[in-house]
């Protein structure tokens, strides 16, 4: 077994037949100590892993649970894999990537925070996005109340992150619809001279998410978009009007 690091990837190559997690361990920590934010580990030149061997998993699990930083496997191999399920308290807890790339640009994401710092008595304001072209009503809506009262808005893309995987596993496609509404958001707001922060956060729950993201930032008002069929937000509308203790409008997009 070969582990040695560049930058922020700790590479990991050969047979995996034992626990290495001491030496993988080494590098991790010495990554972290140039790129506190976050490490990428890269696992595609692992050749063989044993049950023996996927111990390292159960190790690297533990210590990922301790730390403030993210670390995200990168390119294991499907057989690894394999081992790596038979394990019922790993399986669901590491954060796995398709490729190095994949897990640069989810990294990225989660680590990219923008517009820091409002002024402490403005209204706080707050939309939630789904990525449809019901966004631009509540946007509408948002701006108006944040004009009218010269407030901060802050504009929260929740990504519900299945269960059954890692909390900060890679999610391309929803990343990716994620980016691209906040950056159609942005470039109105910009333009309407409105100061605004993005928040792209995770969770189980979309009532959860919002609430969090709300009470940190005492929102007083939250904006949501709701789409044309009624039935398809159903259970959003639920967790959301559950949890959510700030004054709540649900927008209705214009209908075709």
């Amino acid at each position: 077994m070969i582990v040695e690091f560049y930058e922020d990837v700790v590479q990991i190559s050969g047979s995996l037949r034992s626990n290495f997690w001491d030496t993988i361990h080494t590098a991790i920590s010495m990554a972290l100590q140039k790129h506190p934010q976050g490490v990428i580990v890269d696992c595609s030149g692992i050749t063989e892993c044993t049950l023996a061997g996927a111990d390292t998993f159960r190790d690297a699990m533990e210590y990922i649970s301790r730390q403030d930083a993210l670390i995200i496997l990168a390119a294991v191999p499907a057989a690894v894999q394999e081992i790596v399920k038979s394990i019922p308290e790993v399986r669901s807890q590491l954060a796995i990537a398709a490729s190095v790339e994949e897990a640069r640009h989810t990294m990225d994401l989660l680590i990219n925070e923008e517009g820091k710092g409002t002024k402490a008595d403005a209204m706080q304001v707050a939309i939630q996005l789904c990525g449809t072209e019901c966004d631009a009503a509540a946007m509408k809506a948002a701006a108006r109340m944040a004009r009218s009262t010269q407030g901060h808005v802050h504009i929260v893309y929740p990504i519900v992150v299945p269960r059954d995987l890692a909390l900060h596993a890679p999610l391309p496609q929803q990343e990716d619809s994620a980016v691209s509404a906040v950056d159609k958001i942005k470039d109105l707001f910009k333009e309407k001279h409105l100061p605004y922060t993005v928040h792209i956060e995770r969770g189980r729950d979309i009532g959860v998410i919002l609430n969090t993201v709300c009470e940190a930032n005492r929102v007083e008002y939250l904006f949501v978009p709701l789409p044309a069929n009624p039935d398809a937000a159903a259970n959003n509308v639920r967790s959301i009007l559950s949890r959510l203790k700030c004054t709540v409008s649900f927008i209705r997009g214009e209908t075709s």
